[in-house]
């Protein structure tokens, strides 16, 4: 898998969004060349004018700095349970962190990844609809992962953190470091993927790949045990504050309100003390 993921790689100096750039590459061929040519082509730039994450929040991608990637996944059957993609990314790049550099990290539900209380990777998976068929036909599975920073803008200087921010590295070692870490978490990402017949047919309680890539999300949580601050993003509905119980094996969240009902929710943000 390796050899042909490196062989799958757009490089680029600057870029606004390497999602938006992946995304219309996507809607410059047709549907059979799509799926002939595109499949695990991925994008990165050394740099990103637009960096977007989740909710359209502009993410902090500068030159020289981090890895900024886009990978666009083509299921072979329609994807049925999408809300999966987005926590298996986020497992493939702590166990590529891991495997590659021995570091630990955490993960806060949905696609946040963290080293202690600093945020150090954002994801975004972003769906692509065929107009024709009114489907989503391929996902692009988008990773920012701050890696040399020194600095951040006063406004997440708080918040965001660096792999590296004690190392010092010449630039041919960050060149070098950027690409094997792209290349590692690719290889986690479609070992993952490729392996989940859930992600396609929303089967479940039968794939132990599954079960197990789940089982770390949820050790690696760091909202599980938490109250939290929960932000629904649907009806404009107000905020409110939950224990979070657990995770489920389809990445919901098990969650206790103030009342004491239990609840379990799809999509939505949180904030805990750390932000």
């Amino acid at each position: 898998m390796e050899n042909e993921l490196k062989e799958r790689f757009i490089n680029l100096e600057e870029v606004d969004s390497t999602n938006t750039y992946a995304l219309k590459l996507i809607d410059t061929y047709e549907m059979q060349k799509k799926t002939e040519l595109l499949p695990k082509i991925t994008v990165i730039a050394g740099k990103q004018t637009g960096g977007r994450g989740r909710m359209n929040r502009k993410f902090y991608s500068p030159e020289f700095a981090g890895l900024y990637m886009s990978t666009i996944y083509f299921p072979k059957e329609r994807i049925l349970t999408p809300a999966l993609i987005t926590p298996l990314a986020a497992v493939a790049v702590s166990r590529a962190l891991y495997k590659k550099s021995g570091i630990e990290t955490q993960i806060k539900w949905v696609n946040d990844i963290y080293i202690g209380t600093k945020k150090v990777c954002g994801i975004l998976a972003e769906g692509h609809i065929d107009t024709k068929k009114g489907m989503v036909d391929s996902v692009v599975i988008g990773f920012g992962l701050n890696l040399f920073n020194r600095a951040f803008p006063e406004s997440i200087k708080n918040k965001a953190g660096s792999v590296f921010s004690d190392k010092d590295f010449t630039s041919d070692e960050k060149a070098i470091y950027k690409q094997e870490i792209a290349e590692l978490i690719l290889e986690e990402l479609y070992a993952l993927l490729d392996n989940q017949k859930e992600v396609c047919s929303g089967e479940s309680g039968s794939n132990e790949v599954l079960k197990q890539a789940m089982n770390e999300y949820r050790e690696r949580s760091n909202v599980i045990g938490k109250t939290v601050e929960l932000f629904p993003v649907i009806n404009n509905t107000r905020s409110y504050k939950a224990l979070i119980l657990d995770i489920t094996e389809k990445a919901q969240l098990k969650i206790q309100k103030e009342d004491g009902s239990i609840h379990f929710i799809d999509t939505g943000e949180i904030s805990m003390s750390m932000d």
